[in-house]
């Protein structure tokens, strides 16, 4: 997502955590929050409005992270106009 940002002229986001490593590290509501937060501005950048999200607003302790999430949001990348990086 940082590829993303910086394709459209803005600058690296802010994670809470800079290093998630796949079967190690636990995915949290945080983590899906700022990763749309980070596509959202992307898509503002080139003059796109922000992707709508199917669970526009899980909440803590009632809305698990599930797979469609992730997908949903990977799948979001390229949509702001710009070649989606490839790990996405």
């Amino acid at each position: 997502t940082d590829a993303l940002r910086r394709a459209v002229g803005l600058p690296a986001f802010s994670w809470t955590d800079t290093v998630l490593r796949p079967g190690v590290s636990s995915v949290k509501l945080v983590h899906l929050r700022e990763l749309r937060e980070a596509l959202g501005d992307a898509y503002v950048a080139v003059g796109r409005v922000e992707p709508g999200w199917t669970d526009p607003a899980p909440t803590p302790g009632s809305s698990p992270i599930s797979a469609a999430h992730v997908m949903e949001a990977a799948g979001r990348g390229g949509g702001a106009g710009v070649t989606r990086p490839s790990f996405l």
